[in-house]
């Protein structure tokens, strides 16, 4: 999973461009070597309800909020508006989306 400091590139030094690939609402990050992913507006599951699908998106990283005790963990977020890093509980249903070397 991508780190915190990964995340806050996306966040800092990406193009973020809202837009719909094959159907889906998202957006496509391009970073400054030319190189994107397109990351999709799914919402968040919280209990057994599906919220904000195809407006907002949620993914987690790899990093523990430093000052919660294991119990947040840092992610991005957006909306067709912005992308941004916060701290999320972490019984919320984010996104996995892995990353390689």
């Amino acid at each position: 999973m991508p780190t915190l400091d990964e995340i806050k590139e996306l966040c800092d030094k990406c193009t973020w461009k809202w837009t719909t690939y094959k159907g889906i609402k998202g957006y496509l990050v391009t970073g400054p070597n030319g190189n994107s992913i397109f990351l999709p507006a799914t919402g968040i599951r919280w209990d057994e309800y599906l919220l904000d699908e195809g407006s907002y998106g949620y993914y987690w990283s790899g990093t523990l909020s430093s000052s919660s005790k294991g119990s947040i963990a840092c992610g991005l977020g957006f909306r067709p508006s912005r992308g941004y890093w916060d701290n999320y509980g972490r019984e919320c249903g984010h996104l996995v989306r892995p990353v390689a070397e």
